[in-house]
């Protein structure tokens, strides 16, 4: 699995956890800010759909009925768990539709990152800067700016919370400290991993580019080793004092006061308000009647009628061009809306398998309780059973391989028997030139399965099932030379 799978995962931890440590000290400024504790459910659930889906399924004919049902599935339980009272919903559904579109964000970044292709342009792979291009980009920003910049903006934002509630804590019960330390840890921890987890897919994207070849043990590495800095880090925080910084909100409201303290001298505005204003005397004060309406003023009226009249025509004309061009523009895309409910349904499906196999081989990893001669018995049996029998992910690539060869034959590419796998490759490549990096992965790994020496990473043979999928999608799609 590459990174992009665990981004949106990272992406939604952080947003839900900053939102609920911000409105735990919104809380304690106003109760009327305060929360109900399973309102953190919606927030993380909302923010794993949402960025999951900008990032696998998001398109730009997505119908807006699409994502309105989005945003009703979460919406319309909080009115009921609201006691369906609309004052009482109206803040939890707003700071859900916050956490919601700010993972929407991140998904969507993730998308406008997998363009590399519009910021190199026709730049040879070979003098492609892993290093500088992974860190910056000259004409857009699709390196990780977007990532630090949200993760300061949230950061200061939960400061000066922090800042303001700095003593009305203390009178608070225990379990409000224990909340606000579990959701700033998690805060921490997801932010730090969803950055490292950003530079890394980065590099992804341009190692597939520059057609490269990388060590597939890299991904499980780089997080693993992230864990133990992050453990290191969380040691570090919850062991370090709590009340150690000297600013708190007392201290800034009195250097504010001292700063802008000015005495304003009101004696002359007093002077000027027991002054008398001029007025006349009582004789000379005549009372004017208004003259009729002329011919003129009736023509003005009858003028600024006609305008507004005809002012308010063209907004409704605008407003119903608008809405028959939305709903037509709607009805053409929600034809695809089945599509799109298959691409889940398989998607959700495919998660599950690598989920299930994933925890095949923690469970095969385990130690066996069989003690002495017996277990050593069913270890050489295992052992000598795995060398006369191909592991199931290498069973999996060579059926792979035959369903591409099969699929291919439909479509005018056959897998002649005097063809090898690597000749085969070369005939894809021909025909599907925008996937040649693909395919040149994927043949390069089935070599490695079907003939290599060792054993391949789990990681890496994942990222071969998934590259000789979406192979099998392309030949579907192909509509043959032109």
């Amino acid at each position: 699995m590459t990174a992009k799978s665990y981004l949106p995962a990272a992406a939604a931890f952080f947003t839900a956890s900053v939102l609920t440590l911000g409105t735990l000290y919104a809380g304690v400024l106003s109760s009327a800010l305060a929360v109900p504790p399973w309102l953190w459910l919606f927030l993380l659930g909302s923010a794993l759909e949402s960025a999951y889906y900008a990032a696998y399924f998001l398109t730009p004919r997505t119908p807006w009925s699409v994502r309105l049902v989005e945003l009703a599935v979460w919406l319309v339980p909080l009115y009921f768990l609201s006691g369906r009272s609309w004052a009482d919903s109206l803040w939890p559904a707003f700071l859900t539709f916050v956490s919601w579109l700010t993972a929407r964000g991140y998904g969507s970044q993730l998308v406008t990152m997998e363009r590399v292709a519009d910021v190199l342009g026709d730049q040879a792979a070979s003098t492609v800067s892993w290093e500088y291009e992974s860190l910056t980009s000259s004409s857009n920003d699709l390196a990780i700016g977007f990532f630090w910049r949200r993760l300061i903006v949230f950061g200061l934002g939960i400061a000066v919370l922090a800042v303001a509630s700095h003593g009305r804590t203390a009178a608070e019960p225990s379990s409000l400290a224990l909340a606000l330390r579990l959701a700033a840890n998690m805060a921490v921890i997801s932010g730090l991993a969803l950055q490292a987890g950003a530079y890394l897919f980065r590099l992804e994207i341009l190692w597939s580019y520059a057609q490269a070849v990388v060590d597939g043990s890299l991904t499980r590495l780089w997080f693993r080793n992230l864990g133990l800095v992050l453990l290191v880090l969380l040691l570090v925080v919850n062991l370090a004092p709590v009340n150690y910084s000297p600013l708190t909100a007392e201290t800034v409201g009195k250097w504010a006061s001292r700063l802008f303290q000015q005495e304003v001298d009101m004696t002359a505005f007093q002077e000027s308000a027991g002054q008398e204003s001029p007025s006349l005397p009582r004789g000379e004060q005549e009372w004017v009647e208004p003259e009729e309406p002329g011919l003129a003023a009736v023509i003005l009226a009858v003028l600024i009628l006609f305008l507004f009249g005809s002012l308010v025509m063209v907004v409704l004309a605008a407003l119903g061009l608008l809405l028959l061009y939305f709903t037509r523009t709607e009805i053409d895309r929600l034809r695809g809306v089945p599509r799109l409910a298959v691409e889940i349904y398989l998607a959700v499906r495919r998660a599950a398998a690598q989920l299930w196999m994933l925890l095949r081989r923690i469970k095969a990893s385990l130690p066996t309780t069989g003690g002495g001669a017996a277990g050593q018995k069913v270890s050489e049996r295992g052992q000598e059973t795995s060398s006369r029998q191909l592991r199931p992910w290498g069973r999996n690539v060579r059926a792979l391989l035959r369903r591409i060869a099969a699929q291919g034959g439909k479509k005018g590419l056959p897998f002649r028997p005097s063809y090898t796998a690597w000749e085969y490759a070369q005939v894809l490549k021909g025909s599907l030139r925008q996937e040649e990096g693909l395919i040149q992965r994927f043949f390069q790994g089935y070599q490695q399965v079907r003939y290599g020496p060792e054993e391949m990473d789990g990681t890496e043979e994942e990222r071969l099932v998934e590259a000789g999928t979406e192979i099998l999608k392309k030949i579907e799609e192909w509509e043959g030379e032109r």
